[in-house]
């Protein structure tokens, strides 16, 4: 196996055991008072790794069913933190891929702004094949 199928198949395993976890980043406004939150995916490899996006999403950015697999997951994992710390004041801003945006992702994301606001962002470096489906609002 090569080292990418390697990492492809650590990176599974990863998501499948919930060690890529969302962490929340708070964000302020200039009157420092608690607006919404980011989303910042981490890979706890152990009691003492953490490792940062870096090292992940370039191997899996381009391997749609498993990009869609993390998002899935982290998600889910959002879904239950805030089903018990909701609040409709703040809003959550989520990077993704617009692979990513199938039936099921969309589904979590309705799921979840019921509970806090959603803001989506397509991530910078996403190649967008299908830009004609997406509108200006």
């Amino acid at each position: 196996m090569n080292s990418i199928a390697t990492r492809k198949a650590q990176i599974k395993n990863a998501i499948a055991t919930d060690k890529i976890q969302p962490f929340i980043q708070p964000i302020v406004n200039i009157n420092k008072k608690l607006v919404g939150f980011e989303v910042l995916a981490r890979w706890i490899v152990s009691e003492h790794e953490i490792q940062l996006p870096l090292k992940f999403i370039p191997i899996i950015k381009d391997d749609q069913p498993l990009s869609e697999s993390l998002t899935i997951s982290l998600l889910q994992q959002l879904i239950k933190h805030f089903t018990v710390h909701q609040n409709k004041e703040l809003f959550l801003s989520i990077n993704i891929y617009s692979h990513s945006l199938t039936i099921s992702v969309i589904n979590l994301l309705t799921e979840l702004n019921v509970f806090i606001n959603i803001v989506i962002e397509i991530l910078e470096n996403d190649d967008i094949s299908n830009a004609n489906d997406f509108k200006i609002i």
